[in-house]
């Protein structure tokens, strides 16, 4: 899935340093100070490691590049050997970290201190000017922390890959970028418009407004696989099983086509969208298995064609025949004329969704992209595979993560497998593959010898690490599987793993040298899913989500110490997140109501101070004078909030973990896009 080696980004005063020589270099600057409340406000990102999820490829005019939009810029990779030649940063340092003096949220403003860290700067969709001289690259973010703005959309000259002109602003994700065949337009998708720019003086710099395009539907969210017909004279999309088709003409103009659900009917007609090479058809396809369409010089209907099969991704060949990207795995080589299925194209063993679909300039070679972010070429006569491009990551990254320290290991999740991460070099060290259910949580040993992994049909496998091997398989999984997942731990020593089930209630204690359960607790708090080991291994602490409880219980006895309600008047915590102090003197909890950060004392069960600053991460400094909460950093002592580091508004990309560094000279945030940032605070010279 991503067979090969991870690189870096260094960060300099304004931009990002990478050129085509560097993009595996790299290296963690030396010197560094421990972090430390008296010089947090100098704390900054020194490195970015991984390339993230990819968002959509393009074909470059000149059928020399595939370009692969990912994290902060956009990779090129050869379009023959499909190795990666050249990293073009499009997102700046300037997009993403901030000075603010505080942020405005529900409960109030909440005061900043030094720079904040944003994510509102992730490059999305791209797409090439027919001629091959500009580059335009939308952002995925939906709220603005810059100066002006965001601007929806960035237009590189591919000569130079220096910005030349920011179209718009930002007024919700962008969803799709298109340039006409003729070269005269671009369209750029909002949240609730197209705005179609005339880009004939895109030389010189100069871009203007040529007409707005609505939809008039009742969907959720910007129009997407923005499409123009080959003579430029129409422009198509979809969204939310809608379709839509507008003539190119100026001003504001409502589709002159519709592709809606027929009354009372729950089937999506249109998930996909395509022209046929002549103009003359448009063709949408979603989840009911039926291809359907309009003629265009008439408006008049196609006669619909049973494929089969939910569809998110269409496109025709140069033949006339359409490639039909099943949610199943095939892409299935139609003939509309006859009426039939003429091949199959199989690539990925596992089936996953095709979700894009893209012919190369001389229509030889497909690009198939799947779930996963995993990028497939086709032989277009032929049907037979011809590469994969991978080191991007899909969707979904990162919901689980984990930190051996004393072998310097990061760990994070991609659906059914663990990513292991050498936290000295970001070096891609090894991949543990599951069984084909997603990962809940995951857990690594002290020591970095083991991973114990908890899967999304309730098993649950202790890995050997080293050897890439399931060394037991505590708790066999089921087909008709509840929701009833584990949340992990294990003990500082590496000798137990704690797992507590979700639904049943049910905690354990299980040996790891022999796969055997030591102890059961059945009288845990409702809805469990985070646990805790205290540093000494004595107390182990559990929550109750919605009993809004944490629970600790004295390993030698079983007996449990405290019993902590987390009410706060008329607000509950809602407990998600728990961590011992380095010398068990408190236990942080993160929550989902208010407030959403507490600190106990361990030892009387006391409330020592409350935050109201939003996240769902906590890490400790190895001295224990710090605390990482919500993406903030906090003075243990005193509860104050020394400064952010983080804040999102985007729903599928956010920090997923923090961890310290044995030292304390560094501090790891390992995002959902499969991104590990690593700070620290340089020296002063």
């Amino acid at each position: 899935m991503r067979i090969g080696n991870s690189f870096a980004v260094a960060f300099a005063a304004t931009t990002l340093i990478l050129g085509a020589g560097s993009i595996f270099g790299a290296p963690l600057p030396q010197d560094l100070e421990p972090i430390t409340a008296a010089n947090v406000d100098r704390l900054t990102v020194l490195v970015r490691w991984g390339k993230g999820m990819a968002k959509g490829a393009e074909w470059s005019p000149d059928g020399r590049y595939l370009a692969v939009p990912a994290g902060l810029g956009v990779y090129l990779h050869d379009a023959r050997t499909l190795e990666e030649v050249r990293y073009i940063p499009v997102a700046t340092r300037e997009d993403y970290i901030h000075m603010r003096s505080s942020i405005e949220f529900e409960f109030g403003p909440v005061e900043l201190r030094g720079d904040a860290f944003f994510y509102d700067a992730m490059v999305g969709h791209i797409a090439f000017s027919p001629d091959g001289r500009f580059l335009a690259v939308g952002f995925a973010g939906e709220s603005v922390f810059t100066k002006g703005g965001l601007p929806v959309a960035r237009v590189l000259d591919t000569a130079t890959w220096q910005v030349i002109v920011e179209v718009g602003s930002l007024s919700g994700s962008p969803s799709g970028l298109a340039f006409s065949p003729d070269g005269r337009y671009l369209a750029v998708s909002e949240w609730d418009r197209i705005s179609v720019w005339d880009v004939r003086a895109l030389g010189e710099g100069e871009v203007t407004q040529y007409a707005t395009y609505v939809t008039g539907g009742m969907g959720w969210g910007g129009v997407e696989g923005l499409v123009f017909s080959p003579d430029s004279r129409w422009l198509a999309g979809v969204r939310d099983g809608e379709g839509y088709v507008w003539e190119v003409k100026p001003g504001t103009r409502w589709p002159d086509l519709l592709m809606v659900p027929e009354a009372g009917s729950w089937y999506m007609p249109a998930s996909a969208v395509a022209f046929s090479p002549d103009s003359k058809e448009v063709v949408f396809a979603g989840d009911e298995g039926i291809v359907r369409g309009y003629r265009l010089d008439t408006g008049r209907p196609l006669d619909p064609q049973e494929v089969g099969g939910w569809c998110e991704a269409l496109a025709f060949l140069p033949n006339g025949r359409l490639l039909y990207g099943r949610l199943t795995g095939e892409v299935v080589v139609w003939d509309l004329r006859a009426g039939r299925k003429v091949a199959t194209w199989k690539g990925d063993p596992s089936q996953r969704a095709v979700e894009r679909l893209r012919l190369s300039p001389d229509g030889r070679r497909a690009l198939v992209q799947r779930a996963g972010s995993l990028l497939e070429v086709f032989d277009t006569a032929t049907g037979r595979l011809l590469g994969v491009v991978s080191g991007y990551h899909g969707d979904g990254v990162a919901l689980a993560a984990g930190y051996a320290p004393d072998a310097s290991l990061l760990a994070f999740s991609e659906e059914d497998t663990v990513v292991l991460v050498d936290a000295s070099t970001g070096e891609e060290v090894g991949l543990l593959r599951g069984g084909g259910y997603n990962i809940y949580d995951l857990a690594l040993s002290p020591d970095g010898r083991l991973a114990a992994v908890s899967y999304e049909d309730e098993s649950l496998w202790l890995w050997d690490v080293k050897r890439g091997k399931v060394r037991f398989r505590l708790k066999r999984g089921t087909e008709d599987y509840p929701i009833n997942l584990s949340a992990l731990a294990f003990s500082p020593d590496g000798r137990y793993l704690a797992s507590v089930e979700f639904t049943q209630r049910v905690l354990t204690l299980w040996d790891t040298r022999n796969g055997r359960r030591v102890r059961v607790w059945r009288d845990v708090p409702s809805d469990p899913d985070a646990i805790a080991f205290s540093p000494d291994g004595r107390l182990l602490a559990v929550n109750g989500h919605f009993d809004n409880r944490v629970r600790l219980w004295d390993m030698r006895t079983g007996r449990v110490l405290h019993d902590i309600d987390l009410s706060f008047g008329e607000f509950n915590l809602n407990p998600s997140e728990l961590l011992f102090s380095p010398d068990g003197r408190y236990l942080a909890v993160i929550g989902e109501g208010r407030p959403r950060m507490a600190l106990f004392d361990v030892e009387t069960g006391d409330l020592v101070w409350q935050s109201e600053f939003y996240g769902d991460i906590l890490a400790f400094s190895p001295d224990g004078s710090l605390v990482v909460g919500g993406t903030a950093v906090f003075d243990v002592e005193t509860g104050e909030m020394l400064r952010a580091l983080a804040y999102t508004t985007m729903e599928d990309v956010g920090a997923a973990q923090f961890y310290f560094s044995p030292d304390g000279t560094k501090l790891y945030m390992i995002d959902s896009s499969g991104l590990v940032w690593v700070w620290g605070v340089p020296p002063e010279s």
